[in-house]
């Protein structure tokens, strides 16, 4: 069960959302919402877990994994890391919205010459790519083999409708490259990136300010999520999706964190529940 002052910090935290960000904002609970349902559908060949696995955000509307209804309800100490890391997303959503819709504006640019030259070349070069995806999507969790499979199909695209056409089919190529898994963080993925390690710095830093440290499982399970398919291959290099978050680290450490508002106003709900630790940060 959670203390009082864990709910209490939890109630702190969803009238926080409601006064600074939307008043619109409210809980979803994925096996009753029919839009979670059909998401999960279509992002099931890399993502088959989506439902009880994920919880995510829609602008203000928290979706929460299947089976965390009563922990929500409970107002869990769970629930308040998770909901303090999509309350970040909701922070910077105004700005947000553009890093993450741009690149997917762009790559379903690379539509319209399909459309408008419709052509034998674009059908063989469109279907070269759905079939380097589908040998990927055969075995999403052998990485190697989805990236091989999936680079090779966005490649013969790419190649194709280079070289039989005018410049029109590099709109064509450069988005099949950009939808591909391999090669997915040139194109989306950059900006689900960003958004991310932000939300995923507040989550460190919940745990630091509450437990005084951030443990290594919980940043190898971080880095699990930015190189797997959790979030479709969004940052595949472990190496730098640590390196990242050891820089995080020390803005939480420094005291640098707090320059950010989000960060500051969920440490202050913290604290005036007793649930941080007492710091003296260096100036």
């Amino acid at each position: 069960m959670p203390s009082p002052a864990e709910q209490r910090a939890g109630d702190a935290l969803i009238a926080l959302i409601k006064t600074e960000i939307s008043n619109d904002a409210k809980d979803v609970f994925k096996e009753e919402d029919r839009y979670s349902k059909v998401l999960a559908h279509l992002v099931a060949p890399f993502n088959p877990n989506m439902m009880d696995y994920n919880t995510t955000v829609d602008r203000c509307t928290i979706q929460w994994g299947y089976g965390r209804k009563r922990d929500v309800l409970a107002r869990e100490w769970y629930t308040f890391k998770t909901r303090a890391h999509e309350g970040q997303h909701m922070w910077d959503w105004p700005w947000l919205k553009w890093v993450y819709g741009l690149p997917h504006l762009l790559l379903l640019g690379f539509l319209v010459p399909f459309f408008i030259f419709g052509k034998l070349w674009a059908l063989y070069s469109f279907a070269m790519l759905l079939g380097g995806l589908g040998l990927g999507y055969i075995m999403p969790f052998k990485k190697w083999w989805f990236f091989s499979w999936a680079g090779l199909g966005s490649a013969a695209c790419a190649t194709f409708t280079i070289w039989k056409t005018h410049w029109a089919a590099v709109w064509l190529g450069a988005g099949a490259l950009c939808a591909s898994p391999a090669f997915n963080w040139l194109g989306a993925a950059a900006g689900r990136a960003v958004g991310e390690i932000r939300g995923y710095t507040i989550s460190m830093a919940v745990n630091y300010w509450r437990y005084g440290s951030v443990l290594e499982e919980t940043e190898d399970w971080i880095v699990k999520q930015f190189t797997s398919s959790a979030y479709y291959f969004m940052l595949p290099w472990e190496w730098l999706t640590r390196w990242v978050l050891r820089r995080r680290k020390k803005l939480l450490e420094s005291g640098a964190i707090f320059k950010q508002p989000w960060a500051n106003k969920v440490y202050s709900i913290m604290q005036e529940q007793g649930i941080a630790q007492n710091r003296v940060y260096p100036k």
